[in-house]
């Protein structure tokens, strides 16, 4: 077998030398540096897409502490107009209530009166009825000195 013959083996590692060198040096030459290249533009893109989304990432940032400082400001405001409006109802509410408590004020004390005309009409009545009843109940529970019960 010619593989297996002694004499040969130093042409033909003479020869894979040969062939690995100019193999190793046509990959240098020419494949290498298009690999690189190659290596290097997808690094720049990859480098030029995440600076991109950085810039994206820090306008999304201001962005939301501008929408929250807003929204802040929104509350306050809100706030602020509740709390007027909380103070102009409560101070609606005590002129309301005053002019009510006047009239109400008024209406009592025209009841008043016609309860003590009522009563006196009624003492009056049961005086003229049953003038002995009267003369017990006024020395038992007392003239209250709203009525005056004289005999007619």
């Amino acid at each position: 077998m010619p593989q297996f013959d002694f004499s040969v083996y130093c042409s033909q590692v003479f020869w894979m030398c040969v062939s690995f060198g100019l193999l190793f040096w046509a990959m240098q030459a020419f494949l290498m540096p298009k690999i690189k290249q190659l290596q290097q533009k997808r690094a720049d893109e990859k480098n030029a897409v995440l600076k991109e989304a950085q810039d994206l990432l820090d306008q999304a940032v201001a962005l939301e502490q501008d929408i929250e400082s807003r929204r802040k400001n929104a509350r306050d405001d809100a706030a602020a107009v509740v709390s007027q409006a909380l103070a102009l109802c409560g101070q609606r509410m005590q002129e309301e209530l005053y002019a009510h408590q006047s009239s109400y004020q008024a209406q009592l004390i025209e009841l008043e009166k016609t309860i003590e005309q009522e009563r006196t009409v009624a003492w009056k009545t049961l005086y003229d009825s049953v003038p002995d009843l009267c003369d017990l109940l006024t020395k038992k529970w007392g003239n209250t000195g709203k009525i005056e019960v004289t005999p007619s």
